[in-house]
């Protein structure tokens, strides 16, 4: 599965120009892909997402860093400082852009 992702992505960047992101996003999704044109397991040999990122271990990461890492953020820096530091990240590809309060967030989804 990794090496057919990657050959997905080799096709898709031979096609769409990569500097240009709207277009390259909208290329992306409609091959089912997130938009990321290099990823990090690339150069692993024997790389294969679907065995090393289980669902069960996203779902538990998740869950402890929205129950307790953002927890004890909060705690430490205070919302309103929590919320400014998320307001003036820079938007990047494949990464939720907060543009209002993370520290009223209910519910986080992966």
């Amino acid at each position: 599965m990794g090496r057919h992702t990657l050959i997905q992505i080799g096709e898709l960047c031979s096609r769409v120009d990569l500097w240009d992101l709207d277009a390259f996003q909208k290329a992306a999704k409609l091959c089912k892909l997130l938009g990321v044109h290099r990823p990090f397991w690339r150069n692993w040999r024997f790389a294969n997402p679907l065995l090393f990122l289980t669902g069960e271990i996203l779902h538990t990461c998740h869950k402890f860093f929205f129950n307790h890492i953002l927890t004890w953020c909060k705690a430490l820096v205070r919302a309103h400082a929590l919320d400014t530091h998320f307001k003036y990240l820079h938007q990047q590809v494949a990464v939720r852009y907060f543009s209002s309060d993370v520290s009223h967030v209910t519910q986080m989804t992966g």
